[in-house]
């Protein structure tokens, strides 16, 4: 059974039959980087997050004491 394969930038035509031209398909799927940026954004949105569960305690202190120092800052102002 044969299954024909077009790409839409060079109109080329690629014919299928038990992976015969398998090899050809997938090295325009490896090259093809469309979806990389996004992908890059993703893996580095996951670090993120997890290096911010890793240290969360650490984080919330940190954060507590500048925001009760910017209140007691304000207030002094007054």
């Amino acid at each position: 059974m044969f299954h024909s394969l077009k790409t839409d930038e060079t109109n080329e035509e690629y014919y299928l039959f038990e992976g015969g031209y398998m090899k050809e398909a997938l090295k325009k799927l490896w090259q093809d980087e469309s979806a990389q940026g996004a992908t890059e954004y993703i893996l580095m949105l996951v670090v993120v997050v997890s290096i911010a569960m890793v240290f969360k305690d650490q984080l919330k202190s940190i954060i507590t004491g500048k925001v009760e120092s910017l209140g007691t800052s304000i207030q002094s102002f007054e």
